[in-house]
C-alpha cells in the first residue's frame, strides 16, 4: 500500500514540477472550484517591470462560489445555502465528509456501518441518498465531479477530511449550471490551498483498537510556487455489525442436532426468521494521499495541479455460531433441530451463511486549472479533471457454497468507473448592472461490471470465465450562460439556462455465463433546463428569496445496461430504453440576522416526471421473478429546512437545525401499491445541532441528531423495526474536547453516541465509542 503511493505521488509531483517550472500554460488542466471564482485583485494592468507580486487567491468567509459558479455574498444569495468549515469539522471527531454534515439542515445523512461505510448516504430535497445509487446530488471536488461513471453513487472517503477547507453545500436544482445529477442540490468540497510554510500531525486511538493518523506539510517558494503533501491513514479492529439470519421449517426432534441459542425473531416485514449468529468484525484500512502544486505566473494569472489517491478495505474477520450442541460446542454446518416453544424447526447451516463480503474501493483523482484576470472586470478559467477507479480496486469478493472461514469457492466482482472533465469559463461585469457567466462543460464516462468465478474467496484464487458483464461509455457536452442582475441596492435576479446534449455508446450486458454478450444501439438526448432567483432586502438583516427552476438527470450505466440475479434467484434487469427524468422545483426563504441571532428558513416543493424506479415486470414474466428499471413513475417532495445560529456570548455557539422531508409517489403503474408511500430510504423528520463553548484553551462541542426510521420498499410494507436489517429511528449524542497546552498543540478526547443507543439502519450502530489523540499544528 505505501509502495502504491509512493509511486503515484512521485509520478504526479514529477509531471507537475514540469508542467509549472517550464511555465507551460495550463489551459487544458482540471480547475479548484476555489482560484477560479476569486481572481487576485487588480483595477488596472501594471506597467511593465511594476508588476504586483503573486497572492494565491482566498476565499473570504462571506463568500460562496458553488451558487453561481462565480462569488457571491451567502447572506443576500438567492439560494439556499449552508458552509461548512474547517474549523466547524475540527470541533467533531469526524474522519470522512459526509459525517461533517450531519448538522447541515436539509442534508439526509446516515452512515450503516460507522467508520467503515463505504459509500455512506446524504440526500437533499426528497431525494434519497442511498449508497448503491446516490445520483440525484451532484458532489464536487473544487469543481470537479466525484459521482462515478458507473451508479452515480460517491466514495466519501475519497478526500482525506485533514485536507478539507470548507463544504458548500447548496440545495435546490442546479442543472441549469452543472448539468445532470444536480437534480437536488450540489455539495462541493473545496480543498485546502498552500497559503504559507506549516506542518499538521494527528495522532488518535479509540474504541474497537481504532487508529487514526494523518500528516501534511505545504510551503511557498519563490514567492510564486506553493507545495503541498498530505498522508492519511485510518484503520480499525471494528465491530460484529451484522446478525447472521435464516428461515427454517416446522420439524420433529430427530430431523437434526438438537441445539439450543438460535434466537427467533422476524424480518422488516414481519415475517418469522431466527438469528444464527453473529458475522464478524468488520475490519477495516483506509490510506489517502494529496499532492498539491501551485504557481502564480503573475498577478493575474494562476495554476494549480493536485492529484488525490484513496485505497480501503473491508472485510470480516471469525463469525459466531449461536448453535449449541449438547456439549456446548458452536455447529455451524448440517442440519440442527431447536425448540421454538412447543415446536421443533429445523435449519441447515452452512458456513456461507456466516461468511461477509470483502469490500474493495478505490479513488484517484487528478485535476489542474489555470485563472487569468483579463482586467479588473473579466475572467477567464479552464479546467480539466480525471476521475478513475480501478477495477482491480474497485468492486467485492463474496463467498460461494463450499467454502468456509479459510477460503474456497467464490465469486469476484471488478467494477471500472473512469470520468473525463473539462470547463472553459468566462465571467465578467458588463455595465453596472450584470454580472455574466458563460461557459462550456465536456465530460465523458466509461465503466465496465464484471463477475467472475474464484476457486477462492479471499483473492489468492484461480478465476474462471466471467458470469455476468455489463459496459459502456458515455458523453454529454453542455453549453450555459447565466445573467446576475442588480436592479437595486435591495432587490437582485439571477437568470440561468444550460444545454446538454447526452450520447451513450458502446453499450454490452451479459446476464449470466450460458448467454452471450449483447450489444445495445446507442442512445442520444438532449436536455435545456433554466433557473431563475430573486432575492430583495427587505431590511438592514432580513433578506427574502425564491426560485423557480427545471432540472434533469440522464440514466446511469448500471440502470441501462446491468443484468443479473440476485440470491434469491430474482433477475434484476436494466432497461436501454430509459429516458431521462425531469424535475420542476421552486421555493421560498427567508434569512433574518442580528449580532446574536441569525436564521434561516426554506420551504421547497419539487415534482418529477419519468422517475426511474426498479418495479417488477409482470408484463416480461407473469411469475413475478423479474424486476426491471423502468420510466414507471412521479413523484412530488416538498419539505422545510430551518438553521438558527446564535451567539449568546463570545465563548458560546449554538446551532440547531430541523428539516421536514414529505417525499411520495403520486403515479406507478407498474407497482400501484406504492402510489401514496414515503420515498423509500428518507426520514421524515430530522432534528439535531451542535453546541460549542470556547475559551483561550478549552473548546468542548456537544453535537446531537434526531431522524425518524424510514422505509426500505417503495410500498412502505417493512413496518417491523427494531429487528436486523431494519431501518428504525436513530438517536444519537457525541461530544468533543480539546485542550492547547501551548501554542499549536491540541489534546483531544471525543465520545460518540454518548448515551449507547441502538439502533439499525440495516447493520447494527457502532454503540458508544471512545478517541483520543493529539494534535501538533506550526
Amino acid at each position: 500500500m505505501l509502495l502504491w503511493f509512493r509511486d503515484q505521488s512521485l509520478a504526479v509531483l514529477t509531471v507537475c514540477l514540469v508542467l509549472l517550472v517550464g511555465a507551460t500554460p495550463l489551459s487544458m488542466v482540471h480547475a479548484a472550484e476555489r482560484e477560479p471564482q476569486v481572481a487576485p485583485a487588480a483595477s488596472a494592468a501594471p506597467p511593465p517591470g511594476q508588476e504586483d507580486p503573486p497572492v494565491p487567491p482566498k476565499v473570504e468567509e462571506s463568500v460562496i462560489v458553488t451558487a453561481a459558479r462565480g462569488t457571491t455574498d451567502r447572506e443576500t444569495s438567492p439560494v439556499s445555502v449552508t458552509v461548512v468549515t474547517r474549523a466547524d469539522i475540527e470541533k467533531r471527531a469526524v474522519v470522512a465528509v459526509d459525517q461533517a454534515l450531519a448538522t447541515v439542515e436539509g442534508a439526509a445523512t446516515w452512515r450503516q456501518r460507522g467508520i467503515a461505510d463505504t459509500e455512506a448516504s446524504v440526500g437533499m430535497r426528497g431525494f434519497s441518498g442511498r449508497p448503491s445509487g446516490q445520483n440525484r446530488i451532484l458532489v464536487v471536488v473544487d469543481g470537479q465531479p466525484l459521482n462515478n461513471s458507473y451508479t452515480g453513487s460517491v466514495n466519501w472517503n475519497a478526500i482525506p477530511i485533514g485536507e478539507v477547507d470548507r463544504v458548500e453545500v447548496v440545495r435546490g436544482p442546479f442543472s441549469s449550471l452543472y448539468g445532470g445529477n444536480a437534480m437536488g442540490g450540489v455539495i462541493n468540497i473545496i480543498t485546502r490551498p498552500v497559503d504559507r510554510r506549516s506542518f499538521d500531525l494527528l495522532g488518535r486511538y479509540g474504541t474497537y483498537d481504532t487508529r487514526n493518523y494523518s500528516g501534511r506539510f505545504s510551503d511557498r517558494f519563490f514567492g510564486r510556487l506553493g507545495v503541498s503533501v498530505a498522508y492519511e491513514g485510518l484503520v480499525s479492529d471494528g465491530y460484529r455489525n451484522q446478525e447472521a439470519t435464516q428461515t427454517a421449517t416446522v420439524s420433529t426432534a430427530t430431523g437434526g442436532t438438537l441445539v439450543t441459542g438460535i434466537v427467533p425473531t422476524l424480518t422488516r416485514a414481519g415475517a418469522a426468521t431466527n438469528i444464527i449468529g453473529l458475522r464478524g468484525n468488520g475490519l477495516w484500512d483506509r490510506t489517502s494521499l494529496r499532492a498539491r502544486l501551485e504557481y502564480a505566473f503573475s498577478s493575474r494569472t494562476f495554476a494549480s495541479l493536485q492529484h488525490i489517491g484513496q485505497r480501503s478495505r473491508l472485510e470480516n474477520g471469525a463469525y459466531e455460531s449461536f448453535a449449541r450442541d449438547g456439549a456446548n460446542q458452536a455447529i455451524d454446518a448440517g442440519p440442527v433441530v431447536f425448540r421454538d416453544g412447543d415446536v421443533f424447526r429445523r435449519i441447515v447451516l452452512a458456513p456461507t451463511a456466516f461468511l461477509g463480503t470483502t469490500i474493495r474501493s478505490a479513488t484517484e483523482l487528478t485535476q489542474g486549472q489555470v485563472t487569468h484576470a483579463v482586467n479588473a472586470r473579466h475572467l477567464l478559467r479552464f479546467q480539466a479533471g480525471y476521475v478513475n477507479a480501478p477495477p482491480r480496486a474497485n468492486g467485492n469478493d463474496a463467498a460461494s457454497a463450499g467454502a468456509t472461514l479459510a477460503g474456497g469457492p467464490g465469486t469476484v466482482t471488478q467494477q471500472l468507473s473512469r470520468g473525463i472533465f473539462g470547463n472553459a469559463q468566462w465571467s465578467g461585469t458588463v455595465g453596472r448592472a450584470h454580472q455574466l457567466t458563460a461557459g462550456v462543460d465536456l465530460r465523458t464516462d466509461q465503466s465496465e461490471t464484471t463477475t467472475l468465478p474464484t476457486t477462492n474467496y479471499l483473492g489468492d484464487g484461480v478465476l474462471s470465465a466471467r458470469t455476468t458483464y455489463a459496459a459502456a461509455r458515455a458523453r454529454t457536452v453542455a453549453v450555459y450562460v447565466q445573467d446576475a442582475i442588480t436592479v437595486s441596492e435591495r432587490f437582485s435576479v439571477t437568470a440561468g439556462v444550460r444545454g446538454d446534449a447526452w450520447h451513450t455508446y458502446d453499450g454490452r450486458s451479459q446476464k449470466s455465463a450460458p448467454e452471450p454478450t449483447l450489444p445495445f444501439d446507442d442512445r442520444r438526448a438532449s436536455a435545456f433546463t433554466g433557473k431563475v432567483a430573486a432575492a430583495f432586502r427587505l431590511a438592514d438583516r432580513t433578506n427574502l428569496r425564491a426560485s423557480l427552476g427545471t432540472a434533469f438527470r440522464t440514466p446511469s450505466i448500471f440502470e441501462l445496461y446491468r443484468d443479473t440475479r440476485n440470491s434469491t434467484g430474482t433477475l434484476l434487469l436494466g432497461n436501454p430504453d430509459l429516458d431521462p427524468e425531469f424535475a420542476t422545483s421552486w421555493e421560498v426563504g427567508v434569512r433574518q440576522g442580528s449580532a446574536k441571532v441569525s436564521a434561516d428558513v426554506t420551504y421547497y416543493e419539487n415534482r418529477i416526471r419519468d422517475l426511474v424506479f426498479r418495479s417488477t415486470d409482470t408484463v416480461f414474466d407473469p411469475t413475478g421473478g423479474t424486476s426491471r428499471f423502468l420510466n414507471a413513475g412521479q413523484s412530488r417532495a416538498r419539505g422545510v429546512e430551518v438553521g438558527v445560529d446564535v451567539r449568546p456570548a463570545s465563548w458560546l455557539a449554538l446551532r440547531p437545525i430541523y428539516t421536514l422531508t414529505d417525499s411520495i409517489i403520486t403515479k406507478n403503474d407498474n407497482a400501484p401499491g406504492s402510489v401514496g408511500k414515503q420515498y423509500p430510504f428518507l426520514s421524515r423528520h430530522i432534528a439535531g445541532g451542535t453546541a460549542s463553548i470556547f475559551t483561550s484553551r478549552w473548546t468542548a462541542t456537544v453535537t446531537a441528531r434526531l431522524q425518524s426510521a424510514m422505509f426500505a420498499t417503495d410500498t412502505n410494507t417493512d413496518t417491523t423495526k427494531g429487528v436486523p436489517g431494519s431501518y428504525e429511528a436513530v438517536g444519537e449524542a457525541d461530544a468533543f474536547v480539546a485542550f492547547r497546552p501551548v501554542r499549536g498543540v491540541s489534546v483531544e478526547l471525543a465520545c460518540d453516541n454518548v448515551f449507547n443507543g441502538d439502533a439499525y439502519l440495516f447493520y447494527r450502530n457502532p454503540g458508544r465509542t471512545f478517541t483520543a489523540g493529539v494534535r501538533i499544528r506550526r
